[in-house]
């Protein structure tokens, strides 16, 4: 089955494990979009606490339409994979 956009729901790696394989499909989905809300989001997760600050400034600037709540909210969730690491 093929999707609206001409796009499978699967791509076997055996299909994309050449450079050009693999952009064949990259190309077939390039003006695909997944779409979701800011209120979509659970988790942020960037490598360590350093990354944090970046992330934090990216959201300011370049998602500017946000409001300053939905911001606030989204630093709320940000985590780092070594807090994850940590707790296992």
């Amino acid at each position: 089955m093929i999707t609206k956009a001409g796009i499978p729901p699967f791509v076997a790696k055996s299909n994309i494990d050449t450079p050009t394989k693999k952009e064949k499909y990259n190309n077939i989905a390039h003006d695909v979009r997944l779409q979701f809300k800011p209120n979509d989001i659970k988790y942020l997760i960037v490598e360590s606490d350093n990354d944090i600050n970046d992330l934090i400034h990216h959201l300011r600037n370049a998602k500017a339409h946000f409001d300053p709540s939905t911001i606030d909210r989204l630093s709320s969730r940000i985590l780092t994979a070594d807090q994850i690491r940590s707790d296992m």
